[in-house]
């Protein structure tokens, strides 16, 4: 449950019997930099495999690790992964290892297009990175 003061949500969840439930301590407003922190991280380590509990343990040491964020080893304790008694000890995805990343032409994402021609590289570029 991804919101401040999430806690009874989560509660709610975990005793209807959803398996795996990260929350926000109920009393706690938590700042949104140290949820994207976690977020990424956790969802991260989920998509590679770790478990539940070692993803939620990532996404914690994210935040505190955070630059510029105060009171981050505060705001990481803000987190709580529910049931408090459950087996989060298993991965959500089953990932496999994969032994060579795939192949991509080298320059391709730097070519212009034909209704780039003559505008340049740099503007070909910035659409590709997500400039204007």
């Amino acid at each position: 449950v991804s919101a401040c003061h999430s806690g009874l949500a989560g509660e709610t969840f975990a005793s209807a019997g959803v398996p795996h439930v990260v929350c926000c301590q109920q009393e706690s407003e938590l700042k949104d930099t140290a949820a994207l922190a976690f977020t990424r991280q956790f969802y991260l380590s989920l998509a590679v495999g770790h478990t539940v509990k070692e993803s939620f343990e990532q996404g914690c040491k994210a935040v505190r690790a955070t630059p510029n964020l105060r009171n981050a080893e505060r705001e990481m304790k803000k987190f709580v992964l529910l049931p408090r008694d459950g087996n989060h000890d298993v991965p959500v995805f089953n990932a496999r290892p994969i032994r060579e990343w795939p192949k991509t032409g080298s320059n391709r994402h730097l070519k212009p297009s034909k209704s780039m021609r003559g505008k340049g590289l740099t503007r070909s570029r910035s659409l590709y990175f997500g400039g204007a």
